[in-house]
């Protein structure tokens, strides 16, 4: 078994990580040897280790379990934390992804910078995981092989155990003389993965004894062959985006086949980390909005974004409802105001000089009811606000969730679009420039 320990000792000698190595320690059999490998890689090289329990609160026993980790992080003088996390499925969601959910988003925030997860996943996963994503009908990104270490957050999550299959951690167990949890749940075919690692796997064996080694290499092919796509749609999408106004061409769009068009929105989503939409919301984009007419303003939402078009361009964003118009605030200018969709922040010139506080401006702040109007700098009429957003370019969606600044109960402001004539003269002496940051 020293096959494994040298395996794991060159894995963490190469990472040349400087931060703590994080062990997903559950108590079983796979993250129990990781830990008991770390500790004992320890005296190779001195990182800084510790071992986090994720309660689920699913099963009665998880308490006992955390009692049972902690102990064992005592007897190897390993640094351990039990964090609890709310597992329950939301709708759509089966109760082993929600709990995978819930466990990697506490994960993510225990690792800081040049910080390490790691986690026991095996051959045996891998092989799991690539027929678990078959039946779900993914495509390369979905059948990839889970990669020995990839960014996580903040850090990055390693796999060291991946090359060796269960047999193998399991003969190191006993080897060493370790004493795991068994969760009985591991046994209930109810779950898919279990269904598959007790069922189907072990049946594919009986006709393809090396089914685990030859499904795992599939997947690294997958790997190989996504790495590939996105590397091509990252180039293509470079040509099509304004990376400005994080918009995409729809005319250079177009010039791409359907193929090529879907690949590029899905590489400019994932660089966005934007959940990936279903292949039936993909051709709604494809049809709905890329050969929308030019005159429409068209939307497919999904997750918690939207997808809009506004001529020739692609705007992705969160969703957001409209504020309410009737909503007023009053604002002194030395101090944020911090809104719902936002944050309004005044700046003073650098060569305003000193201001008295009783020089700084008291404004009104609230949002589009209709029929505003407004006085451009050098112009003698007023103007529709309705028309000028148009002649501006604001895009529709966008036009209710601008701030109006009004001083002595006249339209004075729209941060980044219009300054009025009235209040140039006004702000003068005071020399302030406003600007409301959208909430993402």
């Amino acid at each position: 078994m020293e096959l494994l320990f040298n395996s794991v000792k060159q894995w963490v000698q190469a990472q040349g990580v400087s931060g703590t190595y994080w062990v997903g320690y559950s108590g079983g059999l796979d993250s129990h040897v990781l830990l008991h490998l770390l500790s004992r890689i320890r005296a190779c090289f001195p990182i800084p280790l510790r071992a986090v329990y994720i309660h689920h609160g699913l099963n009665p026993q998880a308490t006992a379990w955390a009692a049972h980790a902690a102990s064992v992080c005592e007897g190897l003088q390993v640094d351990f934390i039990s964090h609890a996390v709310n597992a329950a499925p939301v709708l759509g969601d089966s109760p082993e992804e929600a709990a995978r959910i819930a466990r990697y988003r506490a994960l993510k925030q225990l690792v800081v910078p040049n910080d390490v997860l790691l986690t026991a996943h095996h051959q045996n996963d891998q092989a799991e995981t690539l027929l678990l994503q078959l039946v779900r009908g993914a495509g390369p990104k979905g059948l990839s092989a889970m990669p020995s270490i990839k960014r996580f957050g903040q850090g990055y999550h390693g796999r060291p155990l991946l090359p060796f299959n269960r047999d193998t951690v399991q003969e190191y167990a006993i080897q060493h003389g370790l004493h795991w949890i068994e969760d009985e749940s591991n046994r209930n075919t109810g779950f898919h993965r279990n269904f598959l690692r007790h069922e189907v796997i072990p049946l594919l064996e009986t006709r393809w004894p090396s089914v685990r080694q030859t499904l795992a290499r599939a997947a690294g092919h997958c790997a190989e062959a996504q790495s590939f796509i996105e590397n091509w749609a990252e180039k293509h999408l470079c040509k099509v985006q304004d990376e400005t106004t994080n918009t995409l061409s729809v005319e250079q769009l177009l010039l791409l086949d359907a193929v090529q068009q879907c690949h590029v929105l899905r590489r400019w989503f994932s660089l966005q980390h934007i959940p990936l939409p279903s292949a039936a919301k993909m051709r709604q984009i494809l049809h709905a909005i890329l050969h929308a007419k030019q005159d429409r303003v068209p939307c497919v939402a999904w997750a918690a974004v939207e997808l809009r078009r506004y001529r020739g361009k692609l705007f992705m964003m969160k969703k957001a409802a409209d504020p309410n118009p009737t909503e007023e605030w009053s604002w002194v200018l030395s101090e944020p105001l911090e809104m719902v969709h936002g944050t309004l922040r005044a700046s003073l010139d650098r060569h305003a000089g000193l201001l008295r506080a009783d020089k700084l401006q008291k404004v009104t702040v609230t949002f589009r009811q209709g029929g505003e109007r407004c006085h451009l700098p050098g112009r003698q009429c007023h103007h529709a606000l309705k028309k000028l957003l148009s002649v501006w370019g604001v895009p529709p969606w966008q036009r209710n969730r601008l701030p109006l600044l009004y001083v002595n109960n006249q339209l004075a402001v729209i941060p980044g679009y219009f300054v009025a004539q009235n209040f140039i003269t006004q702000s003068t002496e005071l020399g302030w420039t406003i600007h409301f940051s959208e909430k993402n």
